[in-house]
């Protein structure tokens, strides 16, 4: 988790007092269409959002991929695009790790690799709210030795700051430093780019890794995973001012064997830290839990289902009611990681995992969305869904940033790829297309519009580039039915299956021309439902 909890909470009280539309509005966002493209940050302002991605220019066939920051406002329209592009470097920004203190210090962390030489150097991003860089720090790995065949470098994992802005903290994990593979470093960063202290972590021969860090006046709690040996999740606490080991909170008691966290929150009770069980099988399911200054596990909680795989559990915040939300991505197959492109290897869709509990850790409900393309439907496939960024909004909600990619069916016989960026802003319960649960009412005209029977939900209506579907669990399998978007003339436009009920898709309809089309769904030459749909 890269921001300071205390001052996130003061940020978004302002945003919140800022915000125009308090009922929860909803858009899915695509990136340009001719740049391969993932969003991998969104940040609060108080007009709107920022999101930092990365995209490959298919029309100028530029070599090295461009950063651009793209801001939104509240309904989701672009109102700020500006690239930033350099011919002798790569920046990349594979994390959820910014934050910002206002709406003039906004940073951002990633690193950059250099077509000159080998080095590989963390980077850190100061911005305004105009999109303007003001300033851009390098940094080396502690570790490198250009005399070393194979040198350490690192790249951020979380990124806090102190309530004035003046000082940054950078968790950064050092890959391939001998005798291990992985450890990590947290450095004290000033206004001008100096380092004023570097903590490292003990070497010995667990896997280290540091993705969630909190500041809180003389102290900085940071979350750590440790593999090796065995699995286990720590918080360690570092003094601010002179970057001193201050002591650690291991779990005392763990029945669930929970490891593997990635985010943490904090308040006078103790930690809630996003993580994994291991179920009966052995496979890790996302997991949230709790405990307190001294270890103790106060509560537990695990996403709903039953799986033969195992899944991701990546983001956490805490929603206005006082509960937590959970990000991350359900893997509905076992994928091959030495052949991901490789029909045969069994790879499936894995869809973005959204979950909430309450502030006791009471299961709430859980949402999957997933990306989907018509045109390139049949040309490709192990479409992977993937979210880099969560945050809460003010009105309530919660919006993600990240990417949709898949391989060609022809492999090994192509190397076609496609890959698309997308912003997913949700309201409340957790719903794309309001309405999705009858049970989660965020207004009282959700209520009444959930009175009538439906099998799908969609919108918005005019449609641009995202049309967003929703179907609920239904009393038949639904690969058993079949959409359609007809043309006013009766011509079948585009038939097209699905593979699971209760998942929200976002339907890439940019190519669609503008008029007016009917969706369909049918079962067994039988038609279920009808809607008129308007693209714009």
């Amino acid at each position: 988790m890269c921001y300071t909890k205390k001052l996130q909470l003061i940020f978004s009280a302002l945003i919140f007092m800022a915000a125009l539309n308090f009922s929860g509005q909803t858009f899915s966002i695509r990136s340009d269409n001719n740049i391969t493209s993932a969003f991998f940050h969104v940040i609060n302002l108080t007009d709107g959002y920022l999101s930092v991605g990365r995209g490959f220019d298919s029309i100028n066939s530029q070599l090295f991929q461009p950063t651009f920051l793209k801001k939104y406002n509240f309904n989701g329209d672009l109102i700020a695009d500006v690239p930033i592009f350099d011919n002798n470097v790569l920046w990349n920004f594979n994390l959820d790790c910014n934050f910002a203190s206002n709406d003039d210090k906004i940073l951002v962390g990633g690193f950059q690799v250099s077509n000159l030489n080998d080095s590989v150097y963390d980077i850190l991003l100061t911005m305004n709210n105009s999109l303007e860089l003001i300033d851009t720090f390098l940094f080396l790995s502690p570790y490198f030795n250009v005399e070393e065949s194979i040198s350490s470098y690192t790249f951020p994992s979380a990124l806090s700051s102190d309530p004035t802005g003046v000082n940054t903290y950078m968790v950064s994990q050092v890959v391939d430093y001998p005798p291990i593979q992985n450890n990590f470093i947290i450095r004290k960063i000033n206004s001008q780019g100096e380092v004023v202290w570097t903590y490292i972590n003990p070497i010995n021969p667990n896997y280290y890794a540091c993705s969630a860090m909190i500041y809180q006046g003389s102290s900085l709690w940071a979350l750590v995973a440790g593999w090796g040996l065995n699995s286990y999740n720590k918080v360690v606490q570092i003094n601010t001012e002179t970057g001193e080991f201050v002591n650690e909170i291991v779990l005392q008691s763990n029945p669930n064997n929970l490891a593997f966290a990635e985010e943490l929150f904090k308040d006078a009770e103790g930690f809630v830290i996003a993580s994994r069980s291991f179920n009966s099988d052995n496979y890790t399911i996302p997991a949230l839990y709790k405990m307190d200054y001294n270890g103790n596990l106060l509560w537990t909680a695990q996403a709903s289902g039953t799986y033969s795989v195992s899944q991701n559990n990546d983001h956490l915040v805490q929603s206005n009611d006082g509960g937590f939300v959970s990000c991350g991505e359900k893997y509905d197959e076992e994928p091959s990681w030495l052949y991901p492109n490789d029909p045969a290897m069994n790879n499936t869709m894995k869809r973005i995992w959204l979950w909430k509990v309450d502030a006791n850790g009471n299961f709430l409900w859980q949402r999957f969305y997933s990306y989907y393309d018509f045109d390139y439907s049949s040309e490709y496939f192990h479409l992977t869904n993937i979210a880099h960024d969560m945050k809460a909004t003010p009105d309530g909600g919660f919006i993600m940033a990240g990417e949709a990619s898949a391989a060609c069916t022809d492999y090994p016989d192509c190397d076609n790829f496609t890959q698309q960026g997308w912003l997913l802003k949700v309201d409340a319960c957790g719903c794309l297309v309001p309405g999705c649960d009858p049970n989660c009412i965020v207004s009282v005209e959700e209520k009444e519009e959930t009175e009538e029977q439906t099998y799908f939900r969609f919108g918005p209506n005019p449609v641009g580039d995202l049309l967003n579907l929703y179907i609920p669990s239904l009393p038949f399998s639904i690969k058993e039915v079949t959409f359609s978007l007809i043309d006013m003339n009766g011509r079948t436009i585009k038939d097209f299956q699905f593979q699971y009920d209760n998942t929200t898709y976002m339907i890439d309809t940019y190519s669609l021309t503008a008029g007016n089309y009917i969706l369909s769904l049918t079962k067994d030459g039988q038609v279920l439902q009808r809607e008129k749909v308007v693209k714009e």
